[in-house]
């Protein structure tokens, strides 16, 4: 069905299909982002996946790829910028190659 090959996209696109395949019931393992039954990492998959399930057309990631690895990370900002969303992507690890695939960077410092 449509639906769930639109939430499979999005399970990929995160990167977090590996995940999902080790979970109890899979894609219908319930998760509850307020208990400990994922770690950092997988939490920050799935709200990715939530924002591009929904459709949103502004995501703000505050440190949202900061329990994710830098390699996962690339690979799955350069799924997101791929979307008509605007992305305000905040890190303290921000480097040349993420600044690579973002149109504009504001640098702030005290």
């Amino acid at each position: 069905d449509k639906l769930e090959q639109f939430v499979s996209g999005a399970i990929n696109d995160v990167q977090l299909a590996s995940d999902v395949s080790k979970f109890p019931d899979g894609i219908e393992t319930e998760i509850d982002l307020n208990k400990l039954n994922v770690s950092g990492g997988q939490r920050q998959k799935i709200v990715l996946a939530r924002s591009k399930v929904h459709d949103s057309k502004l995501i703000l990631i505050d440190e949202g790829t900061s329990a994710i690895d830098q390699a996962a990370t690339m690979r799955i900002l350069k799924r997101l910028v791929k979307t008509d969303a605007t992305i305000v992507f905040i890190a303290h690890n921000f480097n040349d190659e993420m600044q690579k695939i973002f149109d504009h960077e504001i640098c702030l410092t005290r």
